[in-house]
């Protein structure tokens, strides 16, 4: 300023060194907190997977560890969905969405089919490799338009809006998969999504794997005893 002078600099010295503390400061303090918040972060993913690991050692009923996976996944503010492959790998099938499900009654009803009803060819999945290669793929939820032929893009944009889903919100494909073969994928979106959340939901898609492939052993066995 017109006004500075030289013989200010001693004060001005320790203003500035009183600024670099209030700086310290607020730096550890937002250290902390970013801290403390992954910490409960990490916590809640801990809790979701003890709580589906005790649905899948006490029931078969897929279903109900669906709903178990889509209730932890909610208290984290992250939706999912269950897409399972054909036999060829060719079509991938929807078998459980936790998006608002009268939204999704509202649009059953707008093209007159059921959601689990609809087929999603290979050519229009948001990502191959994560088949092909068992591996995780991030994006984001623009990427999911169209992947129903049968649903205008005006109006699969209306439906995932009044969802309250956010197209720009990130999500992760992940690989649903025995030890054998990828039977299915798993997609997690939501705007508090994290790259640092692949890890345990990883191992979340092998704990649903083990829901569907437990399902279909007890459907099996069951199917075998009435035959008997």
């Amino acid at each position: 300023g017109v006004d500075l002078q030289q013989d200010d600099s001693p004060i001005l010295d320790i203003f500035a060194s009183q600024v670099a503390s209030i700086l310290q400061k607020a730096t550890a303090y937002e250290s902390e907190i970013q801290r403390a918040d992954e910490l409960a972060r990490s916590n809640a993913m801990i809790l979701a997977l003890s709580k589906v690991a005790s649905q899948l050692q006490s029931s078969s009923n897929s279903e109900m560890i669906f709903e178990t996976v889509r209730n932890e996944l909610k208290k984290m503010g992250l939706d999912s969905m269950v897409g399972i492959l054909d036999d060829g790998k060719q079509n991938m099938y929807i078998q459980y969405v936790s998006a608002n499900q009268d939204v999704i009654r509202w649009a059953e009803k707008l093209i007159g089919r059921r959601v689990s009803e609809l087929t999603i060819p290979r050519h229009l999945w948001p990502t191959q490799k994560v088949v092909d290669e068992k591996s995780t793929h991030w994006d984001s939820m623009k990427s999911t338009l169209n992947i129903f032929p049968a649903i205008p893009e005006s109006l699969q944009r209306t439906v995932l809006t009044t969802a309250g889903i956010n197209l720009d919100n990130p999500v992760c494909f992940l690989p649903i998969a025995t030890e054998q073969e990828v039977i299915g994928v798993l997609s997690i979106w939501g705007a508090d999504l994290r790259q640092s959340d692949v890890p345990a939901l990883s191992i979340l898609a092998n704990q649903v794997a083990a829901a569907i492939r437990n399902s279909d052993l007890f459907e099996t066995e069951a199917r075998r005893a009435r035959e008997l």
